[in-house]
């Protein structure tokens, strides 16, 4: 599958759609949406070591920079169901199209468990008191516990495929969650939240030291391979983001990093050999020597806001 099909969707879509140009790279397109900026890889092989490398590194982005990845299949996974590759969603061309037609999908995965599906626990609750059925009757209606059904009924579970069927052929499929970029989001944001040790490689002496003082100042720092750009931070209780790219040959992976930070609403730190520049709705130049303590950095943050890109 060639990744310009997936940009002429989105943009048929009259999504925003930025090309990596670079097939190296763990994304082909990055697209910023209702439902929040997208990151997607094109694949064909689901064993290759280089698409493990790329999910790796396409959770890290989704983790430090709020979007959400996406691997995108030729025919790999199966019609109108999700699974994950190293904690990022994917899903087949075909599954892909007919979201952003806004079919309606049941949301079904696969797991090391099984097949699963997602639902709407407020609506199982709503169904069956409408129908003056106890936990305990669903239950054994069902075939599994009472503890079980109130599971599902608090969001807390997802049911086995058989298990949805029963409940569907209760309750009606409205019980189901639906298949959409929505829920692709918040099911990755599940998978992110669990705890990983983030493990610093880091062999550049100023992409180190910015580094150690973005950890100063309550940042989370990821270390990225295959992007345009090094490192990615996240201050979560001032909701800012950053994206530090140190400068190489290439002035594309420049241009990219620019117009993520945009479509991510970050700011883009840019070192070049004599200056920083920290770019966001401004562009502000300042020696390279500006950021060795955290007051600076601080300061030079607060001076301009962070990219702001509305979706139309």
């Amino acid at each position: 599958m060639k990744a310009r099909v997936l940009g002429s969707l989105l943009r048929s879509e009259g999504f925003k759609v930025i090309d990596s140009a670079s097939e190296e790279y763990a994304f082909n397109v990055i697209a910023s949406t209702p439902r929040g900026p997208l990151a997607i890889k094109a694949a064909e092989n689901f064993a290759s070591s280089v698409l493990k490398r790329c999910a790796e590194n396409l959770k890290k982005l989704g983790r430090s920079i709020d979007l959400t990845p996406l691997i995108v299949y030729s025919e790999e996974v199966l019609d109108d169901s999700l699974i994950a590759c190293r904690g990022v969603p994917a899903i087949n061309l075909r599954t892909f199209k007919k979201i952003l037609r806004g079919e309606e999908l049941p949301f079904i995965y696969f797991d090391k468990g099984g097949i699963y599906v997602k639902l709407h626990g407020d609506i199982i609750r709503a169904r069956r008191e409408r129908k003056g059925m106890s936990l305990g009757e669903l239950a054994y209606r069902v075939g599994v516990s009472r503890r079980m059904i109130y599971e599902y009924e608090s969001g807390r579970a997802d049911a086995t495929l058989d298990v949805a069927l029963k409940l569907i052929k209760i309750l009606g499929d409205e019980i189901l969650e639906r298949l959409n970029l929505e829920s692709i989001s918040a099911y990755f944001a599940l998978q992110a939240e669990r705890k990983t040790r983030e493990k610093s490689n880091l062999q550049d002496p100023t992409l180190k030291r910015l580094s150690d003082i973005l950890g100063e100042l309550g940042y989370m720092c990821y270390t990225l391979e295959m992007t345009p750009f090094q490192v990615a931070a996240k201050k979560t209780a001032e909701n800012k983001r950053l994206i530090i790219r140190k400068t190489m040959e290439n002035g594309e992976g420049e241009y990219l990093t620019i117009e993520m930070a945009k479509i991510c609403n970050s700011y883009a730190i840019l070192i070049d050999e004599d200056k920083i520049r920290i770019a966001g709705d401004q562009v502000l130049e300042v020696p390279k020597d500006a950021l060795e303590n955290k007051d600076n950095l601080e300061d030079l943050l607060s001076k301009t806001p962070a990219h702001e890109y509305k979706t139309g």
